[in-house]
């Protein structure tokens, strides 16, 4: 009995654990796709996250590496977003962030008064890609301003 209850374990972990890779290599398979860790600052304050941030259009989606989710657990719309800041990892950033990486804040608007506050953790040349990726945009879409024919 104890036996086979230590197998199913044991299958479920191997499942668990094959589902987890697939789903990383699904995610790395599809390109522009870089490691980055993501902290939220507002409305509330949580813990830095290890994921993988991957541009998708318009949209940059961030994947949880322990998750078996298929869709971002946070997006990032470009034309709702607008860089902050960025800074070397403080004293308590580096529990989870390494010297060679940067923190990028973004805030997001969220409703008509709302906004969110992320924090990305990226290497140097993920932060230039990023800083390129949001103020660049298809022609004709102007980022702050847009403009009324008349």
């Amino acid at each position: 009995m104890v036996v086979g209850l230590a197998a199913l374990v044991f299958v479920a972990v191997a499942l668990l654990c094959v589902l987890g890779a697939l789903r990383i290599r699904w995610i790395w398979s599809r390109g522009g796709v870089f490691e980055c860790q993501l902290r939220q600052e507002r409305p509330v304050v949580r813990p830095w996250h290890s994921g993988l941030a991957r541009y998708e259009g318009n949209h940059l989606g961030w994947y949880r590496v322990l998750s078996l989710g298929r869709r971002p657990n946070v997006v990032i719309h470009r034309r709702q977003a607008e860089l902050v800041e960025y800074r070397p990892p403080a004293e308590a950033d580096l529990q989870r962030l390494t010297v060679g990486q940067q923190v990028v804040a973004v805030a997001q608007r969220t409703g008509p008064s709302g906004h969110a506050l992320w924090q990305l953790g990226m290497d140097t040349e993920c932060l230039t890609g990023f800083m390129s990726w949001l103020e660049a945009g298809p022609p004709g879409e102007g980022r702050r301003h847009q403009t009324n024919p008349r």
